[in-house]
């Protein structure tokens, strides 16, 4: 009967990581009431971000102008519809960071 090497590299990686999952599994079972932050402060950013390119032309945004001509012209959004998705999204972003009205704010910011 022959015998088969064993591959001690990939058992003591396969050792490690079953030993970290379980150290972030009990480390984060310990912690559930920062869940919430941890989604919320991620989604602000972004939605920031993108809110703040369309309505302030930050970040490589062409602006409240630019983005309305997008929106109106090529895309063939209502002016109103357009105007709401902007403002929205701008301060749903700062609504999600600052932990104000997230139910609302996630509601609205979920396109």
């Amino acid at each position: 009967m022959a015998t088969k090497p064993i591959n001690v590299e990939a058992t003591l990686a396969a050792a490690r990581t079953a030993h970290i999952v379980g150290a972030l599994s009990q480390w984060l079972s310990a912690r559930q009431q920062w869940a919430p932050l941890a989604l919320r402060l991620p989604l602000g950013v972004i939605f920031f971000g993108h809110g703040a390119q369309k309505m302030l032309g930050w970040f490589g945004g062409y602006g409240w102008h630019g983005t309305m001509q997008y929106f109106t012209n090529s895309l063939h959004i209502p002016t109103p519809l357009a105007a709401i998705a902007i403002v929205v999204e701008f301060l749903g972003g700062l609504a999600l960071l600052a932990g104000a009205f997230t139910r609302c704010a996630a509601v609205l910011t979920a396109e």
